[in-house]
């Protein structure tokens, strides 16, 4: 079973990496077809499978890397839903990880971080100022 880890703050229970792709300055702004490109990037945790799967929704990206899932809220905003802002984001995956953790400690781990560091490298739940 995989475990999931909420993100807008992201979610991941993840201790490698950095992403390898473009370096930002502090001052430019992560789309989050960056940070997407970040996860995609992770190495899976799982020697059986090739690489991580992705898999979008209307509302969410999630990725799959073998015994871990991370899960994205997307900046969209909907009649029923909005999650338009990093703050609003944010507080659906607190509010999912309270509701579901309950019901399934296993699999519901923790929101954290997606952080740009000094440097401008992307990083999970590093010292950085948060970007996703």
């Amino acid at each position: 079973m995989s475990e999931i880890n909420c993100a807008a703050t992201t979610f991941v229970s993840i201790e490698t990496g950095q992403f390898d792709g473009q370096i930002m300055t502090p001052s430019e702004r992560v789309d989050q077809e960056t940070v997407f490109a970040f996860i995609q990037s992770l190495p899976a945790d799982d020697p059986d499978q090739r690489g991580i799967q992705r898999i979008d929704t209307g509302a969410n990206v999630i990725f799959l890397t073998g015994k871990k899932a991370y899960k994205i809220k997307r900046d969209v905003q909907y009649p029923f839903l909005d999650y338009s802002t990093l703050a609003l984001r944010k507080r659906a995956c607190e509010r999912e990880i309270e509701l579901n953790a309950p019901h399934a400690p296993q699999i519901y781990r923790s929101a954290k971080p997606i952080t740009r560091s000094p440097q401008g490298h992307l990083e999970i739940d590093g010292d950085g100022e948060p970007v996703e």
